[in-house]
């Protein structure tokens, strides 16, 4: 593997961990908001 791919596979895989733990993040969002609104 190229240092480049190398690089652009840590980069995605960051990546990757972020959007999960966003998504995460978003789920309890949504899920206290429907709590308090109801």
């Amino acid at each position: 593997m190229s240092a480049e791919g190398a690089v652009v596979c840590t980069e995605g895989v960051r990546l990757k961990n972020q959007i999960h733990n966003l998504t995460f993040k978003l789920k309890d969002c949504t899920s206290s908001r429907y709590r308090t609104d109801n």
